[in-house]
């Protein structure tokens, strides 16, 4: 039994703490101000920062890099990729040519090499079996053109033409000529074209080793542009942001007391000493007005009075002309529609419930002569000993926090130097190992001669001079002369057989050092993780030199490559993760970094005594408390709105406008015209009507009008009293009461919880400190890592200086080559071709057919089976001599004195000749 009731007692004891224990918590955590937010400041209900928030300014630098000038590609950008295509494709060994060829100087730079030098190409040569077959092919061409040529023109092979018959071969040789034709064109498009290309290729070429100063220049410029730019993005984030911090925290340390001062005032009510003393301060103004006021409201009450009276005598007298005149149905129709009954019942007419005003003039001198305005001066003064006390706690952590913030702001700055000397060092070495890069082959200029251009000029002339007499006479032996045709092809069989072996001599060379430029310039930028050529070139940084004071257990650094620092930059990325990446420099370590040493505030001095505090003494209070309840007691605007309006009469009584039918004396006169038409006899009563009429015009002038002047001015004036001298729009006794109380709750707030509450205060000022470092430490980093020092452009100049070995030079020697050689080629069968053509056009310069020869005496014995008979050097003949007789003309010729007896007639003659055409 007995363990029942322990059991029992337990678990009301268990339950009694669970509903105490919320409310021991909440005693802790009671409001500063009931239905506020935080320390019950009217700033932090509307949502505002408690010390607002520090907005930094940007940095607004542009950096304006060089723009290499564009020139024109010619649309060699497809006969560059087909060169490496093909290049790519036939050096597919590992490494790709021997050693020796190529030679890098000081680790970064691509020369020729010694075999070059000494012309030593077996190597080279033998490595690849097509390479040696082409070179072959070549070096054949270039043997052998000249002896055929010697061959060709002492042997007058030109004129050793298969004469043929023309009539009969005629078809076969049209189509073997016109055959012959398309393939010589065919080929002189592809000369024409090579030659085009050789000659874009040959200026680019010339262009590109003029170029090397300019990228110089343009580098070093866009480098000095970029590490200003980075630096200045550093000093602004590093010096000027977090010199912004300070003052932003100084400007909040200096004016934190007052700060605090107006929070304590806000969250306890005491802002009410404010009102009041606002109030009491405007007695002397509210004074002067409320004089007026009492002027405006006797003038209103007088001519009120006189307006009312005046309209009721008329309307008495207008009921009584009705009786007079013997009741006239346009009389009776006039007082129906008329509101000439109620003309004088509005409530504006009647003034007995609005204020006496002189009572409250009499409560306002009263005021001003006992001097109430003293009193809440007196209770500000009071209140300076708690702006006192928080001034000198302001005053002890504002000193630590500042030191902190001077203290910090050298660390920075020495990180600052620190990082743009880092910068500066590899940014440096980047671009000093990019412009050696860049320098490669330089020497090719020197290598291949000064007159170079010259002579590569000479060949793309040649070939387009060959190409363009072949092409003049082929279209002149289809089109027009044959015989200059013939004199054109000639002619350009003797350029190709002298420019032939110099143009092929020229591409040849041009061949060999555009492989050897090829896997120099071009290829290890496109293979960079795989080719040999390309890991000799990339440059070595020593990271350990921009890494000073490493410690001994600490790891140094592997060196740096140039072509891995410029891949990070091609992400997008900044310096700083490219230093951080290669453990040269960590910008995130300032996240952890520690400015501000002071911790959390300690709670107010104990020698602050708040529990004496008084803001207005007993006898101010009884003072204030008879105020309330003085002659001003119940002064408020609403009084006289409530009592007073401007709608004197429900219609206009009258105007300068006798015809407006909208006032009451237009319709008394409209009225007067009617009883003219109907009640001739009532002479006196429309002369009464119309001199009431007259009457109400002048009531409208003398007394409607001032007395809404009156009103409007009143309303005025009374406006500006309610912002004088009342609080939220209340009664001025109960305006003053409710002052009075919210300072004595204020009294009582700051001798219970005024301690505790500015501990708060200056608890959340180092806490805001604290944030605001927080914040600009979290903004370096971020910005370090976004914003500064965006290496794109240092990719891009690196890549615009690396590139530019193979496109400005590597490219160009190569596309000469590709237009060059292949001209060659062609030039060998176009010789056999323009020789077949100048037979053909030569045998065939006009036709005139088989019957002409018959004619002539002659056959052909081709045609006709007849054996070709000689002709005697000195004929004789029967008959007369040198003339032949013709037996049975026109049927049978006789040829006389041969030694072949046959006869034949024309028609076998042509049986012949259409069994050979057939054949």
């Amino acid at each position: 039994m007995n363990s029942d009731l322990n059991y029992g007692w337990k678990l009301y004891f268990i339950a009694f703490l669970l509903l105490l224990g919320p409310a021991i918590v909440n005693s802790h955590q009671q409001p500063w101000r009931d239905h506020f937010v935080d320390h019950g400041t009217i700033h932090e209900m509307m949502g505002q920062s408690h010390w607002g928030k520090l907005d930094y300014t940007k940095f607004e630098g542009v950096p304006n890099y060089t723009k290499p000038r564009v020139y024109p590609s010619y649309g060699m950008k497809r006969v560059f990729n087909a060169s490496h295509a093909l290049l790519e494709n036939i050096l597919d060994h590992n490494p790709a040519i021997p050693a020796g060829y190529i030679a890098v100087k000081g680790d970064d730079t691509l020369a020729l090499g010694q075999k070059v030098e000494f012309n030593d190409w077996y190597e080279l040569v033998t490595e690849y079996a097509l390479i040696f077959l082409w070179i072959c092919l070549l070096l054949v061409i270039i043997i052998l053109i000249p002896f055929i040529a010697v061959c060709y023109c002492c042997f007058c092979c030109c004129r050793r033409c298969n004469p043929g018959c023309a009539p009969c071969d005629y078809a076969r040789d049209m189509q073997c000529m016109i055959i012959l034709g398309l393939l010589l064109l065919l080929m002189i498009a592809v000369m024409i074209c090579g030659g085009v290309i050789a000659a874009f290729s040959n200026r680019m070429m010339d262009r590109g080793l003029k170029e090397s100063a300019e990228t110089v220049r343009r580098g070093n410029e866009d480098v000095c542009i970029f590490l200003k730019h980075t630096k200045d993005h550093i000093h602004h984030l590093f010096s000027n942001n977090y010199q912004e911090l300070i003052n932003h925290i100084s400007n909040i340390l200096i004016n934190a007391h007052n700060h605090i001062s107006v929070d304590i005032v806000d969250t306890s009510g005491a802002d009410a000493l404010e009102e009041l003393e606002r109030i009491l301060d405007n007695m002397p103004e509210a004074l002067i007005l409320m004089k007026e006021v009492t002027n405006l409201e006797k003038q209103i009450r007088f001519l009120g009075d006189q307006l009312r009276d005046g309209i009721r005598a008329i309307r008495r007298n207008i009921n009584e002309a009705y009786l007079f005149v013997g009741y006239p149905y346009v009389y009776y129709k006039f007082l129906k529609n008329s509101l000439i009954q109620f003309v004088d019942t509005s409530k504006c007419l009647h003034f007995d419930e609005m204020p006496d005003t002189s009572v409250y003039v009499q409560g306002i001198e009263e005021i001003i002569a006992n001097q109430y305005a003293l009193i809440p001066k007196e209770a500000i003064l009071r209140f300076q000993f708690i702006s006192e006390a928080i001034k000198k706690n302001t005053d002890k952590i504002g000193p630590m926090i500042l030191m902190d913030l001077g203290r910090g702001r050298d660390e920075l700055l020495e990180h600052s130097v620190r990082i743009q000397n880092i910068i500066d060092a590899v940014i440096s070495d980047l671009h000093i190992n990019t412009w050696r890069t860049a320098s490669s082959f330089e020497d090719i200029h020197d290598k291949t001669g000064k007159h170079r251009s010259i002579v590569n000029s000479i060949v793309c002339v040649m070939i387009l001079l060959i190409a363009i007499v072949l092409f003049v006479g082929l279209i002149s032996g289809f089109c027009f002369n044959r015989t200059n045709g013939v004199t054109c092809l000639l002619l350009g069989m003797i350029l190709i057989f002298f420019c032939v072996s110099f143009i092929a001599l020229v591409g040849l060379f041009h061949f060999v050092i555009g492989i050897i430029t090829y896997h120099g310039g071009c290829a290890p930028f496109k293979d960079r993780d795989y080719n040999e050529i390309f890991r000799q070139l990339d440059a070595l940084l020593d990271v350990s030199r921009y890494v000073p004071n490493l410690d001994p257990d600490q790891v140094t650094p592997p060196p740096l490559r140039v072509s891995n620092a410029i891949a990070a930059c091609e992400a997008h990325q900044t310096i700083f993760q490219v230093l951080l990446e290669n453990r040269i420099f960590d910008i995130n370590q300032f996240q952890t970094m520690t400015i501000l040493k002071t911790g959390t505030f300690d709670p107010v001095e104990d020698d602050s005594d708040f529990s004496k505090a008084v803001l207005l003494t007993t006898d101010e209070i009884e003072k204030l408390d008879q105020l309330s309840k003085g002659n001003l007691s119940t002064y408020r605007s609403d009084y006289y709105l409530e009592n007073i309006c401007k709608d004197f009469t429900p219609i206009i009584l009258g105007g300068s406008s006798d015809d407006h039918s909208g006032y009451l004396a237009s319709q008394i006169r409209l009225l007067c015209k009617d009883l003219l038409n109907t009640h001739t006899n009532a002479f006196r009563t429309r002369a009464a009507l119309y001199t009431h009429a007259r009457d109400l015009d002048k009531y409208q002038i003398a007394f409607v009008k001032p007395i809404t002047a009156a009103y409007e001015n009143l309303k005025i004036r009374l406006a500006k009293i309610d912002k004088l001298i009342t609080y939220h729009a209340l009664s001025f006794g109960v305006g003053i009461t409710t002052l009075v109380n919210d300072v004595i709750q204020a009294q009582l707030f700051i001798r219970e919880r005024g301690k505790e509450f500015i501990s708060s205060i200056l608890t959340n000022l180092t806490s805001h400190a604290h944030e605001e470092v927080e914040m600009y430490l979290d903004k370096l980093v971020f910005d370090c890592n976004s914003k500064i020092g965006l290496c794109e452009p240092l990719a891009y100049i690196y890549y615009r200086s690396v590139g530019e070995i193979c496109g400005r030079l590597v490219d160009p020697i190569n596309g000469f080559w590709f237009g060059v050689l292949p001209c060659a080629i062609l030039m060998v069968p176009a010789l056999y071709i323009a020789h077949r053509l100048i037979c053909l056009f030569k045998k065939h310069p006009l036709y005139t057919g088989g019957g002409h020869f018959a004619e002539m005496g002659r056959s052909c014995p081709v045609c006709t089976g007849i054996a070709q008979v000689a002709q005697p050097i000195i004929p004789q003949f029967v008959g007369a001599p040198g003339l032949i007789e013709r037996e049975n003309a026109g049927d049978v010729l006789q040829l006389e004195n041969s030694s072949i007896d046959e006869t034949t007639t024309e028609e076998d003659m042509q049986r012949a000749i259409s069994k050979r055409k057939r054949d």
